[in-house]
């Protein structure tokens, strides 16, 4: 018997649209009505995810940040992995050096940056949730951050170079075309 479905969002239950199908609004219906619990579990912030939780009624716990919080319909944290604040500085200090782009999955759930690039749109499911920032090396921002996004493409030298300077104390993995993901260690939507 099934007692849970967890789903990604994007490519999964939310369509190229940004739009989730009504015979998936149904399913998810009919799961509930069942007692079948469905749980997010995505890459994207956690406020996305509440908007999503609202927008079907789904109760209990959900995945934010590519696994690096644990958060309930009410959108209160119940776990949260975040990345070592000495690796952040060496994200951004390195994507400056380099001239890319880098977002930072906040706490707060928005998504905060201080160099705009033509690919943060390719992420702006809403783009009330992305804050321009005077410098991404706030304090409160460093000590915040759940995943940071480099805005870099696939054949990107800067890849490899980034893995090399901190792969040993984060997980980085492609997010499509545009974008490098780069969390703790124990996080992970699997």
């Amino acid at each position: 018997m099934i007692k849970l479905v967890a789903i990604d969002l994007d490519g999964t239950l939310v369509n190229s649209d940004l739009k989730i199908s009504d015979e998936d609004i149904e399913s998810i219906k009919k799961c509930r009505q069942k007692g079948i619990i469905v749980s997010i579990v995505t890459g994207r912030t956690i406020r996305s995810v509440g908007e999503i939780t609202d927008m079907l009624d789904l109760k209990g716990l959900h995945l934010a940040s590519s696994g690096s919080a644990i958060i309930d319909e009410k959108l209160k944290i119940h776990k949260i992995l975040k990345i070592p604040v000495g690796t952040i500085k060496k994200i951004v200090l390195r994507s400056r050096e380099w001239d890319r782009a880098i977002v930072a999955h906040t706490l707060d759930g928005f998504l905060k940056y201080d160099k705009y690039s033509p690919s943060l749109e390719y992420i702006a499911e809403n783009k009330k949730l992305f804050k321009k920032v005077k410098n991404i090396l706030a304090s409160d921002i460093l000590t915040n951050s759940l995943q940071m996004t480099v805005l870099t493409d696939e054949d990107d030298e800067f890849n490899q170079y980034l893995k090399e300077i901190i792969g040993d104390t984060v997980k980085i993995r492609r997010a499509g075309p545009y974008f490098l993901n780069i969390l703790n260690q124990k996080a992970g939507k699997l």
